[in-house]
Formats: C-alpha cells, sequence, structure tokens
C-alpha cells in the first residue's frame, strides 16, 4: 500500500494512517523527505496527519533525518490550519528532548571522566580515604555551570 492508496480509503481512520506512516519512517521504509515532499500537495488535513506520523515516529524511536525536518516544521508553524501547527510544534518538541538527553548524557561522562582524573592525581593515603577528592574549585564551577545549561 502506498501513501496515495492511504489517504484515498476513507475506511481508513486517521489514527491508523498515523500509525501505518509511522511504522514505515521507523522501519525506513519510507524516508522522511518523501512524506514531507507528498505533505506540501496534500491538503492541510493530510499534511497535519504526515506531520502527525513524524511525530509518532519521533517519539517512538530516533528517526535518521537532516536539518530539513526541523526546517519543515518550523516553516509549518506559519500554517493556517491548527492541526499542522499543534503538530509541528510536537514534533520540535519531541527532537528538542532527544538533543537534550544526550547533551546530558555527555554531561555526565564529563563528569566522571574529571572524577577520575582528578582521583588519580589528587589521591591520598588509605587512612586519609574518608576525606574524599580535593577538586580545584574552578573545576567544581565549570561541572555544575554545564550541568545547569542543560
Amino acid at each position: 500500500m502506498s501513501l496515495e492508496e492511504i489517504f484515498q480509503d476513507k475506511s481508513i481512520k486517521a489514527k491508523a494512517k498515523v500509525a501505518q506512516i509511522g511504522a514505515w519512517l521507523i522501519s525506513q521504509e519510507l524516508p522522511v523527505d518523501e512524506l514531507l515532499a507528498f505533505a506540501d500537495a496534500q491538503s492541510s488535513t493530510n499534511k497535519a496527519t504526515c506531520i502527525e506520523a513524524v511525530e509518532f515516529a519521533t517519539k517512538k524511536s530516533v528517526i535518521t533525518t537532516d536539518d530539513s525536518l526541523l526546517i519543515y516544521v518550523t516553516k509549518s508553524l506559519a500554517e493556517e490550519e491548527p492541526r499542522v501547527k499543534w503538530e509541528s510544534a510536537k514534533v520540535i518538541e519531541y527532537k528538542q528532548k532527544r538533543q537534550r538527553k544526550r547533551t546530558l548524557a555527555l554531561s555526565f561522562s564529563g563528569i566522571i571522566y574529571f572524577y577520575f582524573t582528578f582521583s588519580r592525581r589528587y589521591s591520598f593515603a588509605p587512612e586519609k580515604a574518608n576525606l574524599g577528592i580535593r577538586f580545584p574549585s574552578s573545576t567544581i564551577v565549570l561541572l555544575f555551570t554545564s550541568i545547569t545549561e542543560i
């Protein structure tokens, strides 16, 4: 079944269309660029359904896209149809959440790296091990600044 057939068949509900197209995006049977090109030629209702399918796929898994998706949904925020705006905003939200999680993981890996780097450099005698590791104050400020910027 193709995109045209899904949208021409009136017996298929909108949620089923979203689930099917989203599954194609996740399995990479359908490229995101092809879906966005198809959505441009559709009515605003079908365009919103296409964007909702992208949102479904970004929520379920990491779909590989370049900046064209973000540019497309950002431009879609200026559309007249409220559902198109809503679905575009949800796509941006999920992409931003994934980026934030990746940045947070990188910050924590940086903290662990600094911990082990300075624990070797500032090692203590076993009888003084309960004092912990002494970081220079500038390092602690740098680490907490990078965490709060996330």
